[in-house]
């Protein structure tokens, strides 16, 4: 990996675990790989994003990663549209997830 490519690494992790500890999210491996993902991939399934993150080093299994999705989803950090497919709310901007937003709106 090159310099610059492990910097950019860096600031994009370090930016998603600030949205999951404002989001009221515990960091952890999948949710984190999770955001990266999205981040690269745009709009996914579960099942894309699982083989996306299949590869060298610590696996995450299909259930991990619904599961994941589910939560990420629950908390408005990502959006879901009926064909399953999951992306970064755009609406969520770490300061309040957008359903708590929404609500206090009116």
């Amino acid at each position: 990996m090159t310099a610059v490519a492990e910097l950019s690494a860096r600031r994009s992790q370090r930016r998603s675990r600030q949205l999951l500890e404002l989001a009221g999210l515990r960091c952890s491996l999948p949710r984190l790989k999770l955001l990266d993902a999205l981040s690269v991939l745009g709009s996914s399934t579960a099942a894309e994003l699982h083989a996306h993150l299949q590869g060298p080093g610590p696996s995450i299994g299909l259930e991990s990663v619904s599961q994941s999705l589910r939560r990420l989803h629950q908390s408005g950090m990502l959006v879901r549209d009926e064909r399953k497919r999951y992306s970064l709310d755009p609406a969520f901007d770490g300061a309040m997830p957008a359903k708590e937003a929404a609500l206090a709106d009116g």
